[in-house]
């Protein structure tokens, strides 16, 4: 039943009008002279979590599935997830990198071939995320960067794992689907096919993080591609706008990505648009 959704979800997708490659070709002609700004704060990932539960504080809910939450504990049951113990850790809030950490960590030296400075007591050497933590500025910058963080079910959050938030393009793969209950966020194989409902703001938080870090060159084809896409084809909503307003704030540096989005449509499309069934995009 499961796999019927996750393949329903798969053609209604792909046989939505998509925004044809001279647009994205606009729109991407266009992110390259937006001013990006860095991460401007020297702060940890533990204070960065902090500040994130005062920037969701009014509107509580966690990203993949749309669960309320209050304080650490989400109440799975409400958004149709599913039995999780309240005592249990699969039912907190985890704070989760839309571009994975270890996509950025693993392309700095200290984190694939440790530091000297990444010496335990006994002497003994140590590589990763907690080696890079300590010796780079840059990635503790990236880490603690609140338009790359949002709330997420333990559950879910664990599951994904750093696996990509995409949709394959040719074929479902024949791992098994697991599914959250009513969310409508599915892992296929090696895939994570985020909730419809956010999917623009997994392009525009990713796209934001590609193009803010450029010396990493985060995303690849065809990911980018298809994150032109979601952008074009999800507008931000009010909360991704207030999220976006509060993180200013905390930061102090903005997602362009949001803030000039009507801009960035206008110069994509001059002439006005309609927006159809699913999402896509049309001239008039």
């Amino acid at each position: 039943m499961v796999g019927a959704c996750v393949y329903a979800i798969y053609v209604l997708y792909f046989a939505s009008e998509r925004p044809r490659t001279q647009e994205k070709n606009v729109l991407q002609q266009q992110l390259t002279v937006l001013e990006f700004v860095t991460n401007p704060q020297d702060y940890s990932f533990a204070t960065a979590k902090k500040r994130a539960q005062w920037v969701y504080s009014e509107a509580a809910q966690t990203f993949y599935c749309g669960c309320p939450f209050e304080a650490q504990t989400v109440d799975a049951q409400a958004c149709g997830v599913g039995a999780v113990s309240p005592h249990s850790r699969k039912s907190r809030v985890e704070w989760e990198h839309l571009v994975a950490a270890s996509t950025f960590g693993r392309k700095m030296g200290a984190w694939v071939k440790g530091h000297p400075s990444c010496v335990n007591r006994k002497g003994v050497a140590y590589r990763g995320r907690r080696c890079v933590r300590k010796v780079s500025k840059m990635f503790n910058r990236m880490e603690s960067d609140l338009y790359n963080l949002v709330p997420a079910l333990a559950q879910v959050n664990r599951s994904r794992s750093n696996l990509p938030l995409t949709v394959p393009r040719n074929t479902l793969a024949a791992a098994p689907v697991q599914s959250f209950g009513a969310c409508q966020t599915f892992i296929y194989g090696d895939y994570v096919v985020p909730r419809e409902e956010v999917r623009g703001w997994v392009a525009r938080a990713s796209l934001y993080m590609h193009h803010t870090y450029p010396a990493f060159q985060l995303l690849e084809d065809p990911l980018y591609q298809l994150y032109l896409e979601w952008f074009l084809q999800y507008p931000p909503s009010d909360l991704e706008k207030k999220i976006a307003a509060r993180i200013f704030r905390v930061q102090g540096n903005l997602n362009p990505l949001v803030t000039y989005y009507d801009d960035l449509l206008n110069r994509v499309y001059p002439q006005p648009i309609s927006r159809l069934a699913g999402s896509s995009l049309s001239l008039r």
